[in-house]
């Protein structure tokens, strides 16, 4: 059997609700599906499989830290730095 191509439907990005928020929490999802006129904001997203056919795959991306040579993920920065000193926290704030 041939392997399947892929189309995106949708896809989302948590956003912070503002700046200071990024590391606290405060979080929504900025959502787009194929045929919306523009983004909204959720503040979870749900999945049901049954509204999806079979071989619907669903990806989940972190960002990586921009640092050569550092292979951590944002998820792991404490207190919005990551280990090497990249400062996720101001990154985030370019989000908005």
């Amino acid at each position: 059997m041939p392997e399947s191509q892929y189309t995106q439907i949708m896809a989302a990005e948590a956003k912070p609700a503002e700046p200071a928020s990024c590391v606290k929490g405060g979080r929504s999802w900025e959502c787009q599906g194929e045929g919306d006129l523009g983004a909204y904001r959720l503040d979870e997203i749900s999945l049901a499989a049954e509204t999806f056919p079979p071989g619907t795959k669903v990806l989940v991306m972190v960002p990586s830290c921009p640092t050569p040579g550092c292979s951590l993920h944002a998820d792991h920065a404490e207190g919005g730095v990551c280990e090497c000193g990249y400062d996720w926290q101001a990154w985030a704030e370019v989000l908005q």
